[in-house]
C-alpha cells in the first residue's frame, strides 16, 4: 500500500469516535473511485481485487443455492411432520438459523457485486453477470425426491441423490457435533462450579481463599446454566436429564429421517 493510504488509516484510527472494527475502511481500491486509485497507484492491484470479488459472488452464489435447498426440505418437513409443540419448536428454530445463514451469504455477494461495480468491472442493473439478488429470487417449489415417471436408477438422478445425500449427511453431522460439543460443556462447568464450591468449604477458615473460590464456582455455575439454556432453546432439553443417553437420542433421529425418506420415496 501507498504511504497516502497508510495515512488515511490512521487519520481513521486517531478519530475521537473511531468506527466499530465491522465499519472500518480496510482502504482496498474498492473504497476509493477511478481518480484517486490512479492518484494512489493502485490501479494493479484493483485488477487483481476484481478476481478477488468475482470469487467471492460465485462462492456465495453457491452458499445460497445450498441453502436454498436445505431451508425447502426443512419446511416441506415441518409442514408435513412436525406436529408436536417440541418438534415443531425445533423445527422453527432451525429454518430461522437457516434463513439467517442464507441472508449473510446474500449480504456477501451483494458486497462483492458493490466493490466490482466501484471498480467500473460490472455494470448495476439486471442484465449483468452478477444481477441484483433479492429474497424473492431465492425461493424454489417444493421438489420431489424422485421425479414421477422415474428412477433413481438413471445416471444423472443418481449422481445428484448421491450429491444430495452427501450435503445432508454433512450437515446433519456438524449438527450432532455441535450438540454433544454443547453438552460437554454443560458438564465441564458443571464441574468446575462443584469443584470450586468443594475448595470454598475445604478453605473456610481462610477468607480470602475461601472469597476466590466461591466467586469462581459462582462464575461456572453460571455459565453452565447460559450452556444448559441453549440446549433448551435448541429443542434438546431431554438431554439434560442425569439418565439421558445422547447416542441412543441420535439414533432415534436418525431412525425417523429414515422413515421419513422412505414415507417420501413411497409417495412418488
Amino acid at each position: 500500500m501507498t504511504p497516502t493510504v497508510g495515512d488515511r488509516v490512521a487519520e481513521q484510527a486517531a478519530r475521537s469516535h473511531p468506527p466499530s472494527v465491522e465499519d472500518e475502511l480496510l482502504y482496498l481500491p474498492s473504497d476509493f473511485d477511478a481518480s484517486e486509485r490512479l492518484e494512489l497507484s493502485l490501479t494493479v492491484l484493483a485488477q487483481e481485487e476484481v478476481k478477488w470479488r468475482e470469487g467471492e459472488a460465485f462462492d456465495a452464489l453457491h452458499a445460497v443455492q445450498n441453502i436454498v435447498k436445505a431451508l425447502t426440505a426443512l419446511r416441506d418437513r415441518k409442514g408435513k411432520h412436525e406436529r408436536q409443540q417440541k418438534d415443531n419448536t425445533r423445527a422453527g428454530d432451525e429454518i430461522r438459523d437457516t434463513v439467517k445463514r442464507r441472508d449473510r451469504h446474500m449480504q456477501t455477494y451483494e458486497s462483492a457485486r458493490q466493490a466490482m461495480i466501484s471498480l467500473d468491472a460490472l455494470l448495476d442493473g439486471p442484465n449483468t453477470h452478477f444481477p441484483p439478488l433479492k429474497e424473492r429470487d431465492t425461493f424454489i417449489k417444493s421438489i420431489n425426491l424422485v421425479p414421477r415417471g422415474k428412477s433413481v436408477k438413471d445416471p444423472g438422478d443418481r449422481v445428484q441423490w448421491c450429491r444430495a445425500e452427501a450435503e445432508m449427511q454433512r450437515w446433519q453431522e456438524q449438527k450432532e457435533q455441535k450438540l454433544v460439543e454443547l453438552l460437554r460443556t454443560v458438564h465441564s462447568f458443571a464441574r468446575m462450579q462443584q469443584v470450586w464450591s468443594e475448595l470454598a468449604t475445604r478453605h473456610a477458615n481462610q477468607p480470602g481463599h475461601a472469597a476466590y473460590a466461591s466467586q469462581k464456582a459462582f462464575m461456572y455455575e453460571r455459565r453452565a446454566e447460559e450452556a444448559r439454556n441453549l440446549v433448551r432453546l435448541g429443542g434438546y432439553g431431554s438431554l439434560l436429564e442425569p439418565k439421558a443417553n445422547v447416542i441412543e437420542f441420535i439414533e432415534k433421529e436418525h431412525s425417523r429421517e429414515e422413515l421419513y425418506l422412505s414415507n417420501r420415496l413411497a409417495a412418488t
